[in-house]
């Protein structure tokens, strides 16, 4: 069984390339992170902020048999966000393809 893209009239589109703080206002941790055709990969853990500028660099999802492996994704694979999940430019494949983040 697979989880479907939530079809919602509020989406809002992520300008990866501009990643100013208010086109990714709405990511926040726990929320459902999305590849595609609607595959759950996992759940945002974390957020990381370029120090220089502010703007949002990469998720840290969370994911795995017992939620126990990071993999670290760079904000401009981000295609949507909605009310309750972030959707990825990346297949599941793909999404393993990443590289992982140490356990802290």
């Amino acid at each position: 069984m697979t989880s479907e893209i939530p079809v919602e009239s509020e989406a809002v589109l992520a300008e990866p390339s501009v990643n100013t703080p208010g086109s990714n206002a709405h990511l926040q941790s726990n929320m459902r992170v999305l590849g595609t055709h609607g595959k759950l990969l996992g759940k945002v853990e974390t957020l990381e902020h370029d120090a220089a500028t502010g703007q949002l660099a990469t998720l840290v999802v969370r994911h795995g048999w017992l939620n126990n492996k990071r993999t670290v994704v760079s904000a401009n694979r981000v295609k949507w966000v909605n009310a309750d999940s972030v959707i990825l430019d990346l297949t599941p494949s793909a999404f393993r393809q990443l590289p992982r983040s140490a356990m802290m």
